[in-house]
């Protein structure tokens, strides 16, 4: 009954019903959760999760049986909540969503994780992209290479810095290159400069394929953002980055 009201009802009629919600207290709660997890509407289901955090670490308790719901919206409304309440706890959590047999709960997963922006988080998705058998590593790869959140690029920055361009890693490698090239920032810049000078003397081929990569990001930087780190490569840099910075000057 409530979540046929939730779906119809205007905003002060919701906040009608979270104030009534509050006063009843987080004995609700499971009755809340139960709710969500056999709702199909989405604005049901976005007014329950409303409900649902206006209690705070009792509401994330919820998510536990949220995500064991048969329907993928259910689960992608768990791994929401996780993303709204974040914390350590939130990665480990979603570790476990990224198993989902459902590709778009494994997206929302990988969504969730680049905005929590945690080392941890990073550290698993990238794991997760030199893994063949993760079944989650299409998903992963497919959101990485499409997004433009301004939150992905500390990931970014992180499997560039990290991160090595071959193997089942180097098409991800390289299209964070230039997905730093396309979000921009301090960051993605200091980033970019940093594996344009770097080398590798027993890796000659994949030391220009990156370096070329760092120097075409860097160059596509809107308002010529990247042009000071790119003259600062052709002036002072070794032989090999001179060459490559100022083709793109």
């Amino acid at each position: 009954v409530l979540a046929g009201h939730l779906n119809t009802v205007d905003e002060e009629g919701v906040e009608q019903v979270k104030g009534l919600c509050a006063a009843v207290g987080s004995s609700l709660i499971p009755r809340l959760a139960d709710a969500l997890s056999a709702e199909g509407r989405a604005r049901s289901r976005q007014r329950l999760t409303e409900l649902l955090m206006m209690f705070g670490e009792e509401g994330r308790q919820s998510v536990d049986k949220l995500r064991r719901s048969p329907s993928p919206s259910v689960r992608r409304t768990a791994v929401q909540i996780m993303r709204t309440f974040g914390g350590d706890e939130a990665v480990n959590d979603l570790a476990q969503m990224l198993q989902d047999p459902e590709t778009s709960v494994q997206r929302e997963a990988v969504r969730a994780l680049i905005s929590l922006g945690s080392a941890e988080g990073h550290a698993l998705l990238q794991a997760t992209l030199a893994s063949d058998a993760s079944p989650a590593r299409a998903a992963v790869f497919q959101e990485l290479t499409t997004t433009r959140d301004e939150h992905a690029t500390p990931l970014f920055c992180y499997i560039v810095r990290n991160g090595v361009c071959r193997g089942s890693l180097r098409e991800i490698y390289l299209k964070a290159v230039a997905r730093l090239g396309a979000i921009g920032g301090r960051d993605a810049i200091e980033t970019l400069r940093e594996v344009l000078n770097r080398g590798n003397v027993w890796a000659p081929r994949r030391t220009r394929e990156v370096r070329t990569a760092a120097a075409t990001a860097l160059a596509a930087l809107k308002d010529g953002a990247g042009r000071p780190a790119l003259e600062e490569a052709a002036a002072q840099g070794a032989f090999g980055v001179r060459r490559v910075a100022r083709k793109y000057l």
